[in-house]
C-alpha cells in the first residue's frame, strides 16, 4: 500500500495508475474494512458497516 502511495505522487503511466486502482478496489478497501471492524470490537462497540 505505501509503495503505491508514494508511486502515486508521480504517474505518467496509464497501466500503473490502472494497476494502482485495481489493488485499491481489490485489496485496500477491504482490508481498510477489516481494521474498522478490529477496532470496533476491541474497544467494544458495534460498529455497522
Amino acid at each position: 500500500m505505501l509503495r503505491d502511495q508514494n508511486t502515486t505522487a508521480r504517474i505518467y503511466d496509464e497501466h500503473l495508475s490502472i494497476e494502482i486502482c485495481n489493488n485499491i478496489r481489490d485489496k485496500y478497501v477491504s482490508a481498510f474494512t477489516e481494521l474498522v471492524l478490529r477496532i470496533s470490537l476491541r474497544i467494544g462497540g458495534e460498529e455497522k458497516l
